[in-house]
């Protein structure tokens, strides 16, 4: 997290960064079949959808300015909206069941 919603040191700002992954998970929704698993799998690693959602969460948290202990860093609109698209277009992938537990050689 940076100042004024900044990504990355600087390097773009966070609504770039958002935008850029939300069109990735719309292209790999996109390409998705009827038959196996969903393309945005790979893109739906726990740790970004917990990026998006923290994203969202952080606007509807500074939004309640009575809220005691907001959250100290207010993204732009865009950047929640684009957060929130992404994660909708992850969700074939999120709600896919999990691969089954490995068996283990030693058991």
């Amino acid at each position: 997290k940076g100042k004024d919603g900044q990504y990355a040191y600087g390097v773009f700002k966070l609504y770039t960064a958002t935008k850029a992954y939300r069109d990735l998970c719309y292209a790999a929704n996109s390409a998705d079949g009827d038959v196996g698993e969903s393309n945005t799998k790979v893109l739906a690693v726990p740790s970004a959808v917990a990026l998006c959602l923290q994203v969202v969460s952080d606007l509807v948290l500074a939004a309640d300015d009575e809220l005691n202990g907001g959250s100290k860093y207010v993204p732009d609109v865009k950047s929640a909206e684009y957060s929130a698209a992404a994660v909708t277009y992850m969700l074939p992938a999120i709600l896919q069941a999990g691969d089954p537990p490995r068996k283990s050689i030693q058991s």
